[in-house]
C-alpha cells in the first residue's frame, strides 16, 4: 500500500518539492472558487475549471493569479461531462481538487420541480464530484496521498428559500459521498472533506437577486458575529484543508457560517430570560 505521508510544499529545507497542482471546479464567478483559486495559487499550480462560456472569466482569473505571482490557466470542460473533463485534464496529475461548481438556478416549489430541474442541480453538485473524484483519485492513490474538499451549504442541513428542493437534496447527499470518500480512500493517505458555508456575500447572489445590501445588513444582524461571511473565509478554510497540517483531517462536514447554525437572536434573549 501507497504511502500515507502528507504532500510537502516545499518549505521544511531540502530541494524545492515538485509543484502541486490543483483542481478548481467552478472558479470563474468572482465568489468561493475564484478566491480558493487565489488562495491555492500561492501553493499549488491551479487549473481553473469552468464551461466553455465561462473562458473569459477564467481567462482573466488566471491572468490576475499570475500578476499576483501564483501559476494558474484555465481548464474549459463541463463537469456534467467525464469524456470531456478527461480529455481537458490530458492525464496532468492533480494533488488537490476542490468542487465547488453549482448553478444558479431560480427556485421552484418542490410541487413544480420537474426531472429536469432536479437535474440541473443534481448532475453538476453531485454528478460532477463524482465525475472530478473519479479521474483524480488514481492518481492521488498512486502517488499515496491527495487532498479532495467538497463544496456543501447550509441548505443541506435546513433547506433553503432561495433554491430548489433539488439544490439542498445535492448538497446534503455531498456529505455520504464525502464520509465514503474518507473511508475507501484514506488507507492511500487521501483525505476527503465537505465544507458548507452560510451567509457568504458572493457576486452571484447579489447578480441573482437572491440577496442584496439590505438583506445582507439584516442577516449578518442575525448571525453571532454580527456581520456575513466573505468568499475569502470560505477559501482560507478550504486552503487549509487542502495543505499539509490537516493531514488528520477527514471525512468532516465543517460549517463555516459565523455561528449562523447556533441558536438564533430570538432563541438566546428566550433563554437568557428563563
Amino acid at each position: 500500500m501507497s504511502s500515507s505521508n502528507p504532500p510537502s510544499d516545499g518549505s521544511a529545507g531540502g530541494a524545492p518539492a515538485v509543484p502541486r497542482t490543483a483542481l478548481v471546479t467552478g472558479a470563474g464567478g468572482g465568489g468561493v472558487g475564484t478566491a480558493v483559486a487565489h488562495r491555492l495559487a500561492r501553493t499549488h499550480h491551479v487549473l481553473l475549471n469552468g464551461a466553455p462560456r465561462h473562458l473569459p472569466a477564467l481567462e482573466e482569473l488566471a491572468a490576475a493569479i499570475r500578476a499576483a505571482g501564483g501559476s494558474a490557466e484555465p481548464l474549459v470542460a463541463d463537469v456534467t461531462d467525464r469524456d470531456g473533463l478527461r480529455a481537458a485534464l490530458a492525464g496532468r496529475p492533480v494533488d488537490a481538487f476542490v468542487h465547488n461548481a453549482a448553478p444558479s438556478l431560480p427556485h421552484r416549489p418542490v410541487h413544480l420541480l420537474s426531472p429536469a430541474d432536479w437535474r440541473g442541480d443534481v448532475e453538476p453538485v453531485l454528478g460532477g464530484a463524482l465525475n472530478g473524484v473519479g479521474l483524480v483519485a488514481p492518481g492521488m492513490i498512486e502517488r499515496g496521498t491527495g487532498r479532495i474538499v467538497l463544496v456543501s451549504s447550509s441548505a443541506a442541513f435546513r433547506g433553503t428559500f432561495g433554491r430548489s428542493a433539488s439544490y439542498a437534496a445535492a448538497k446534503a447527499a455531498l456529505h455520504g459521498l464525502v464520509a465514503q470518500l474518507a473511508l475507501e480512500l484514506g488507507p492511500y493517505g487521501i483525505t476527503a472533506n465537505a465544507v458548507a458555508p452560510s451567509q457568504v456575500a458572493t457576486p452571484r447572489a447579489l447578480r441573482g437577486g437572491r440577496r442584496t445590501p439590505e438583506s445582507l445588513s439584516r442577516q449578518a444582524a442575525a448571525v453571532p458575529l454580527r456581520r456575513v461571511g466573505e468568499p475569502d473565509d470560505v477559501a482560507s478554510l478550504i486552503a487549509y484543508l487542502c495543505g499539509a497540517p490537516a493531514g488528520y483531517l477527514t471525512g468532516q462536514v465543517i460549517r463555516i457560517d459565523g455561528g449562523s447554525s447556533l441558536a438564533s437572536p430570538t432563541t438566546m434573549t428566550t433563554e437568557m430570560n428563563t
